[in-house]
C-alpha cells in the first residue's frame, strides 16, 4: 500500500513516558545508547572544525529521504507516485562558558522537494537555543525550539500534513548527597497542523482539530547506585488544551513513574513507565483512561562486542482524529540481532508486533465493536559510521495492519536510504 505507516512508526510509534499522552519522542530518540550531554558537548567543541572567536561551528547535512515514493499522499484509493528528496543543512553554534557551561544554538532548515508534484515542495527546519550547566550542586538543562515537518498524521490516518512544534523545556537536578538528587522537569509545546495538498478525509476529521498546547510537570528523587547506575521515582502532571472550542480530547493526566538507567559496555537499559489516569477537563468527553503507560530499550552485546540484541517497546496514548474515537492505545513490543562487520559497518535485522485499540465501541454488521488493529513489522538496516559525525543508512521494513473490522487491512513496504553528516555524538 505506501511507505508512510513505517516513516511515522520509526518516527513516533515508540513513544517515550516522558511524554504525557501523545507521542514527542521518537524511535530514533531511543534505540541508541547516549553519551551524557556534557560529555558530548565537550565532545563537539573539541572536534569542532571551525571557530569564530571562542564560538565552536558544526556544519550539519542529512538527506532524510531519497528515492520512489508509490503513494505520496498516503490515501488507499487513487495512488499518486513521485521521485522524492527531503535534504537539510545548517549548522550548530556551541560557546563555551568555562568547563561546565556551554550556550548552543541549533538552525537546521529543510526542503522537501517532488520532481512532478511541485505544489508539495516546501521549506521546513528545526531551530532552537538552549544551554547546558553543571555546578557544584545543580545541574540545569534548558531549551527553547521551533520545528516544522511533513510527516504522516499519525498510525490512524497516514495521510501527510504539516505539522508545526513550538516550545521550550527545562531539566533540573539538585544534588542533595553523593548519591541522592532532587529532579524537576518542565516542558510546554505548542502543535500547529495544516493539510498538505489532498486529505482525502470527511469534514468531522478536520486537521487543525489537533491543534493543542501540552504543559507537562515532573518531579521526583533520583538515586545513583553507582556512576552507571540510577533508578529515579517521579510524579507527573499534564495537560493537553485544545485550540476548537469544545474539542472532545482536552484533558488533563497524573502518573507515577520508575525510571530506571543502567549503562555498561556490554549492557544498557532505558526506562521509564509506570501507573497513569487520564480524565477529561473542561467538560470534553474524553473516555478515561487508567493503566500502566512506558518505553524501555535495552542493549546487550557479546563479550568481543561484534554481536549484540536490541529489545524495545511502548505502550501508551495518542490523539484520534475523529471525532468519536479522541484517542487509541498504542501498543508495540520488538527486537532483534545485530553485526559489527569491521569497524565502520553495522547490519540490524528487527521485528515488533502490537496493537492499536480504541476506546469507544463502534457499530459495523450490526453488532458493536472495539475497533483493533494488530501491527506487525519486520525488516533490516544496514549502517555505515564513515567517520564520527558522517553515517550512512539504508533501510529496509514491512509493516501489516490487521483490523477487526473486515476490509480495513493492509500492507506497508518502504526501502529508504539516508545520510547524517552532524555534531551528535553516539557511542
Amino acid at each position: 500500500m505506501i511507505r508512510h505507516a513505517a516513516l511515522f512508526l520509526v518516527a513516533v510509534a515508540i513513544t517515550g513516558a516522558l511524554a504525557a499522552q501523545s507521542a514527542t519522542s521518537s524511535l530514533e530518540d531511543l534505540r541508541q545508547r547516549r553519551v551524557p550531554v556534557l560529555e558530548a558537548l565537550k565532545q563537539e567543541v573539541a572536534d569542532a572544525p571551525f571557530s569564530l572567536g571562542p564560538v565552536r561551528l558544526v556544519p550539519r547535512l542529512e538527506v532524510r529521504e531519497l528515492g520512489y515514493d508509490n503513494n505520496i499522499f498516503g490515501v488507499s484509493e487513487n495512488a499518486q507516485s513521485d521521485w522524492v528528496a527531503r535534504v537539510a543543512a545548517g549548522a550548530r553554534l556551541l560557546l563555551p562558558v568555562g568547563s561546565q557551561l556551554f550556550l548552543i544554538g541549533d538552525a537546521l532548515p529543510g526542503y522537501d522537494a517532488y520532481l512532478r508534484h511541485s505544489e508539495l515542495r516546501d521549506w521546513n527546519g528545526d531551530y532552537g537555543v538552549g544551554a547546558v550547566a553543571a555546578f557544584n550542586r545543580l545541574s540545569v538543562e534548558a531549551r527553547a525550539f521551533d520545528d516544522r515537518h511533513r510527516d504522516s498524521v499519525s498510525s490512524e490516518v497516514l495521510e501527510l500534513a504539516d505539522r508545526r512544534v513550538r516550545g521550550a523545556s527545562a531539566d533540573v537536578e539538585i544534588e542533595v548527597s553523593h548519591r541522592f538528587g532532587l529532579v524537576g522537569e518542565y516542558s510546554v509545546a505548542r502543535f500547529r497542523y495544516a493539510a498538505v495538498g489532498f486529505l482525502a478525509l470527511p469534514e468531522s476529521a478536520d486537521i487543525t482539530q489537533l491543534d493543542r498546547t501540552e504543559t507537562t510537570v515532573r518531579a521526583g528523587l533520583r538515586y545513583h547506585l553507582t556512576e552507571h547506575v540510577s533508578v529515579a521515582g517521579l510524579v507527573e502532571d499534564s495537560t493537553a488544551a485544545f485550540a476548537r472550542i469544545g474539542n472532545n480530547r482536552e484533558n488533563r493526566s497524573r502518573a507515577y513513574l520508575l525510571a530506571l538507567h543502567y549503562d555498561r559496555p556490554r549492557l544498557y537499559v532505558e526506562a521509564t513507565g509506570g501507573h497513569r489516569r487520564i480524565e477529561a477537563s473542561s467538560g470534553s468527553g474524553f473516555p478515561e483512561f487508567s493503566g500502566v503507560t512506558g518505553s524501555f530499550y535495552a542493549e546487550v552485546l557479546t563479550p568481543a562486542e561484534r554481536l549484540g540484541l536490541d529489545a524495545w517497546g511502548h505502550r501508551g496514548i495518542d490523539y484520534g482524529l475523529f471525532q468519536n474515537e479522541p484517542y487509541f492505545r498504542e501498543n508495540l513490543l520488538g527486537g532483534g540481532p545485530f553485526a559489527r562487520l569491521g569497524r565502520r559497518f553495522k547490519l540490524s535485522l528487527f521485528a515488533a508486533a502490537g496493537t492499536n485499540v480504541y476506546p469507544v465501541p463502534t457499530t459495523t454488521g450490526g453488532r458493536s465493536v472495539n475497533q483493533e488493529y494488530n501491527v506487525l513489522r519486520a525488516g533490516a538496516e544496514l549502517s555505515a559510521q564513515i567517520s564520527r559525525s558522517l553515517l550512512f543508512r539504508f533501510r529496509g521494513e514491512s509493516v501489516r495492519y490487521n483490523s477487526k473490522i473486515a476490509g480495513l487491512d493492509f500492507k506497508v513496504l518502504s526501502v529508504q536510504a539516508g545520510m547524517s553528516l552532524n555534531g551528535k555524538i553516539f557511542r
